[in-house]
């Protein structure tokens, strides 16, 4: 008896003894989940998906069905359904504006007729994606350039918009947007800013280039417009005019915008009227929004 309780009393010892030595859990924080975000169950997530969407170890966000999760933010449109403005008619996420009919996610103005994916303005007709716009090209792809401003001695707030008039999100990780090199009148990389891997703009959805600034990447500083946008170095001349470029992964020309000598007079910006297809004139500035004369 005398064995078995020493055998017991030191079983018990060194059970209380690994007690002891245990680690307590870590608390999920911004110092310990820089790149992502807490869990309910203060779990650090990548903060990369839609049901657990965040960064900077914040709590993580459950972003809704239309939205992705970009960079830690849910972006798009929060709420489904057509969307239909001056007289217009819209169903299916269809939009339309000026009197335009639209279903199957077409977009419609001006008297313009969509369906399925279509797009169409000033009284065209475009069906099954296709595309009829009274007068230029609407760009490449899912990514048009939508609108530029060129603040002159306003250093810091220059800017070029991007929107994506499709009906499906547009990945454009690896993308760049750059001013004109001087020398050859070509894309100038070297000053731009390269989206990074992840980055999507949603359909119907904008994406922001902050120009002129000390350093490309990732803001928070977006004039006014949606977050996060993105900072570049190059500057766009009022003076003097010049081209802005997209460039794809591979560095090809998606699509480009001459910007002329005072192109947007009086303060006013360079942009498609109507807003993501039509042909660039003076309009007001709306950063990140809709495009208005």
């Amino acid at each position: 008896m005398t064995m078995r309780a020493a055998v017991m009393g030191l079983v018990v010892g060194l059970g209380a003894g690994f007690v002891s030595c245990g680690t307590p859990a870590t608390t999920c924080s911004a110092a310990t989940c820089a790149t992502g975000c807490c869990s309910s169950d203060n779990l650090c997530m990548p903060g990369t998906t839609t049901a657990a969407c965040g960064s900077g170890g914040k709590a993580c966000a459950a972003c809704q069905t239309t939205q992705t999760c970009n960079l830690g933010v849910c972006v798009g449109s929060s709420t489904g359904g057509g969307v239909a403005t001056g007289g217009g008619s819209a169903s299916a996420g269809g939009s339309a504006s000026a009197g335009g009919t639209a279903s199957a996610g077409g977009s419609a103005s001006a008297g313009g007729s969509a369906t399925a994916g279509g797009t169409a303005t000033a009284g065209g007709t475009a069906m099954a994606g296709g595309s009829a716009t009274a007068g230029g090209s609407a760009g490449v792809g899912s990514v048009v350039i939508n609108e530029i401003w060129g603040a002159g001695n306003n250093v810091g707030n220059d800017y070029v918009e991007l929107f994506n008039p499709g009906t499906a999100a547009k990945d454009v990780s690896g993308y760049s947007v750059t001013d004109t090199e001087t020398t050859d009148g070509g894309p100038k990389p070297r000053e731009g800013v390269i989206f990074p891997a992840g980055t999507i703009l949603p359909a119907g959805g904008y994406l922001l280039v902050v120009a002129d600034r000390r350093d490309a990447g990732v803001s928070t500083d977006c004039l006014g417009g949606p977050t996060p946008c993105f900072e570049a170095r190059f500057g766009i001349s009022q003076a003097n005019g010049e081209t802005v470029f997209v460039l794809d992964q591979t560095g090809a020309i998606a699509t480009s915008q001459y910007y002329g000598p005072d192109a947007g007079p009086a303060g006013q910006s360079y942009a498609r009227i109507p807003n993501g297809t039509g042909n660039f004139q003076p309009a007001t500035s709306t950063p990140g929004a809709v495009n208005a004369p």
